[in-house]
């Protein structure tokens, strides 16, 4: 696969300080700078470019169209913001020398011929081998704080029917993997969420991440969707999504080693070395695999890896299922629900009958990308998209699309302490008990979506706006 895959999912920008202020942000205590990434030679846009600020653990991302805005504590003035994309030079901009007017950022691209570069190019799967063997050495040693900013949303078939985002705490433990850990989700808890997900959400909590949701928001049009699609006997909370923000780090293939990067695996999966790529001011190798077989159990994924050739760390990677595993996928991933009716619909309970739904999860795409701090690698973003198909004895056949996004803004590395159990949360965040508090999001800045999630909000708003929805307490 010579093209990377590039995802269709929109990505929000968000800006967190190092503390938990919930102060409004204060135009005079502040830098505002807002433009756009773009290629140089082709002013095309440069989806989900990364921004940091040079001498602090602050990371931000662009949007789908290379868009971003900013708001920068004045304490900042004398930092360089960093403009990076894979394949690109990085650019660098002094805080001090941006103004309020919009900007375009032109980054240029700097490929490199594989052969110019490597004198005795080693294989590839032996790269991936020795990047794996780095792990311990390239990324953190002792747990972490990630302040995360993560959102989700659900469609139904056309509709789109659920919004929630939120400002997440994740108490991040080392990658220090055990060998112990369960290495195939088909194994996994699923009683953590009601869908057949492949997010190994019990592998993350047996490694001891923990979850705070700091302040969460989310739509109020169930009812309607309810009444559109006119299943009231059946239970549409079964569609949520499971455990926010630390169930999608469970996407951090490089801490789980599962899949491609499971060496269980290798010999079901061909890895190919196809060229030298640079991404943040470091040489990389850009590795292709895909699956040698059709066995949906040990390989279904198509993909790359950027690694590090100084260090041999996981820069990023992405991958789908690839049409041709989709339909095997589907036949051999499904999950068998029984259902109860709702008690409106009978009046004793004992009386409620059973219905069979089969899920069926087909369709995954995924990037997940790292970056450096203090010599030491974090986890630095996750995108993922995924479709299921639903059907079953009692309604016809739906298909479920969920959409869900984490950044990582900041990162706390002195004086880590585990989250207490009682604000520990592993649950739907749809269904989090949080009271909606505008003047916190005043100060937590977002970019105006665009794409598909711009799509979604312009339909959840069509009959409330999202601000009055997120104030009103869904019972």
């Amino acid at each position: 696969m010579k093209n990377s895959i590039f995802l269709l999912i929109l990505i929000h920008l968000t800006i967190f300080k190092k503390s938990n202020a919930q102060e409004s942000i204060k135009s005079n205590t502040h830098i505002r700078v807002s433009g756009r990434i773009v290629d140089s030679k082709t002013n095309n846009s440069l989806p989900f470019a990364s921004i940091r600020l040079s001498k602090t653990d602050l990371g931000f991302i662009s949007n789908e169209d290379g868009e971003f805005r900013l708001s920068v504590e004045s304490i900042y003035t004398n930092d360089t913001l960093v403009f990076s994309y894979v394949g690109f030079k990085n650019l660098r901009v002094a805080v001090k020398d941006l103004n309020e007017q919009f900007t375009t950022v032109r980054l240029t691209e700097s490929i490199f011929d594989l052969e110019s570069v490597e004198v005795n190019p080693l294989r590839a799967i032996d790269i991936v081998k020795k990047a794996i063997t780095k792990i311990g050495q390239n990324y953190q040693s002792k747990p972490a704080i990630l302040d995360t900013y993560y959102r989700e949303l659900v469609k139904v078939d056309s509709l789109f029917v659920q919004f929630a985002d939120a400002n997440c705490r994740l108490y991040y433990t080392a990658y220090n993997i055990s060998g112990d850990l369960v290495k195939s989700w088909s194994n996994s808890d699923k009683s953590t969420g009601s869908l057949p997900f492949s997010d190994i959400f019990s592998d993350k909590i047996k490694q001891g991440d923990q979850q705070q949701v700091i302040q969460s928001r989310k739509s109020n049009n169930w009812q309607e969707v309810r009444s559109i699609f006119k299943q009231n006997n059946i239970n549409f909370e079964q569609f949520d999504i499971p455990g926010a923000a630390l169930s999608l780090s469970s996407m951090d293939n490089v801490k789980l080693l599962n899949t491609f990067l499971d060496s269980l695996n290798f010999d079901f999966y061909h890895y190919e070395l196809e060229e030298s790529i640079q991404f943040d001011d470091k040489y990389c190798y850009k590795i292709y695999f895909k699956p040698k077989k059709k066995n949906i159990e040990l390989s279904f994924l198509e993909g790359y890896l950027l690694i590090d050739k100084e260090s041999f760390a996981f820069t990023s990677f992405e991958y789908e299922i690839p049409k041709s595993h989709e339909r095997l996928l589907e036949k051999a991933n499904t999950l068998e629900l029984k259902i109860r009716g709702s008690k409106n619909e009978y009046k004793d309970d004992a009386d409620r009958k059973t219905h069979k739904r089969l899920m069926t999860d087909y369709y995954h795409r995924v990037k997940v990308t790292y970056r450096q701090f203090e010599n030491v690698w974090y986890l630095s973003s996750i995108l993922k998209k995924s479709r299921y198909k639903n059907s079953g004895s009692h309604f016809n056949e739906i298909i479920f699309e969920t959409n869900s996004e984490l950044i990582v803004s900041s990162i706390k590395t002195q004086s880590v302490y585990p989250i207490s159990k009682e604000n520990q949360f592993n649950g739907f965040l749809f269904h989090y008990p949080s009271k909606y508090n505008p003047e916190f999001w005043l100060s937590y800045n977002t970019i105006k979506a665009s794409g598909t999630f711009s799509k979604a909000l312009e339909e959840i708003e069509k009959k409330q706006a999202l601000d009055e929805q997120f104030g009103t307490i869904k019972k």
